[in-house]
């Protein structure tokens, strides 16, 4: 019951969870990688992460659970690790972000997807193409992130 409790003042879904079904002894968690589950449970009992995280999976789940302090805790790691993240990793992460309706992170990839196109400095390559195709509503993103930045500079 004191691990309930536990979970219970971390999180308003495990709180809601344990008072309907007050009688139930255990927690049943589907769709979720039970390593990245362990490791929120661990965070919530002691309030870390270890360094080697799948931190985006983290967020999911994180934001899943109403688990807020380590759903900001993720963000910021997340935000802090992004100027070492290759072009291909940083989509995915920004569709997380615009999902999980995270305005900060999701803006951050923004910039930091522009500022490596713009190193390129040249035509669109076809790993761009691919991450267009896979994700529109970024390339739409990025034409406004493109036109306010021209329109800022006039």
């Amino acid at each position: 019951d004191s691990n309930r409790a536990y979970l219970a003042d971390a999180s308003e879904y495990f709180a809601e969870y344990f008072s309907i079904r007050s009688l139930q002894k255990k927690l049943e968690v589907t769709n979720a990688d039970p390593e990245v589950f362990r490791i929120l449970i661990d965070f919530i009992n002691r309030n870390e992460v270890p360094e080697e995280t799948d931190w985006l999976g983290l967020l999911v789940l994180a934001d899943r659970f109403q688990v807020t302090v380590l759903s900001k805790h993720c963000q910021a790691k997340l935000i802090f690790d992004l100027k070492n993240y290759e072009l291909r990793c940083v989509p995915p992460l920004w569709t997380v972000a615009t999902m999980l309706n995270l305005v900060s992170l999701k803006k951050e990839a923004l910039k930091v997807i522009t500022k490596k196109w713009k190193e390129d400095d040249a035509p669109i390559d076809e790993e761009t193409l691919e991450v267009f195709r896979q994700t529109p509503d970024l390339m739409l993103e990025y034409i406004a992130f493109l036109q306010k930045a021209t329109n800022l500079r006039r």
